[in-house]
């Protein structure tokens, strides 16, 4: 999938940019079990507003809400099982963002470490979810993939690397670092996102 291409702003409200979010699960995996969806909805819920250490650390002008319901101009966060995140994705063991509906995937083997993604990006799994979650959003809000690479090879990961996969040489991190992320937003993106925070770009 590209993302180079996915709009930055859901809403504009006075000087913030607005992104709503739904967070929810996959009753066909989970044969309607409410416990699954509220500790799923509720985590994903302090990641965004609550985490200190969260896309609006960086970008201050980013505000994020949660919708009381699906739609509404909200982007769903929808956990699956592996099965359902290979059907939807169209790649095994990831998580994704699907920028023709709007929705993000996240697979449930990861979130809860069945799988070696915790292993592989050598977190715990409150900082390996923190880390899935910023990542698929930073993707709905216009970033690509970069790698430990890209950034030199040393210091911290950057958050839109795709640390399922392995971390390489650079250092564990589950935070979005603007001068890091912004390698992976296009320079029209970057632009915007400045304007609005009315904060230089690097």
């Amino acid at each position: 999938m590209s993302y180079q291409n996915t709009p930055v702003a859901r809403a504009q409200r006075g000087e913030e940019v607005v992104f709503r979010f739904f967070p929810t699960f996959d009753k066909d995996d989970w044969d309607d079990d409410d416990r699954v969806a509220t500790m799923f909805a509720d985590e994903v819920e302090a990641i965004l507003t609550n985490d200190s250490s969260n896309w609006t650390k960086e970008y201050p002008s980013l505000h994020f809400e949660r919708a009381g319901k699906k739609g509404w101009g909200a982007c769903t966060i929808t956990l699956v099982s592996s099965a359902t995140a290979m059907r939807q994705c169209h790649m095994a063991g990831l998580s994704c963002y699907d920028p023709s509906s709007e929705n993000i995937y996240i697979n449930a083997d990861n979130w809860t470490c069945v799988s070696s993604a915790c292993a592989n990006a050598r977190s715990s799994m409150a900082n390996y979810r923190r880390y899935v979650i910023l990542h698929e959003v930073g993707h709905a809000l216009g970033f690509a993939h970069t790698t430990c690479n890209e950034v030199g090879g040393t210091g911290p990961v950057p958050i839109m690397s795709q640390q399922t996969k392995g971390i390489g040489t650079c250092d564990p991190n589950h935070a979005p670092i603007r001068r890091l992320e912004e390698q992976a937003l296009p320079k029209k993106l970057i632009e915007l996102m400045s304007a609005v925070d009315k904060v230089p770009s690097n």
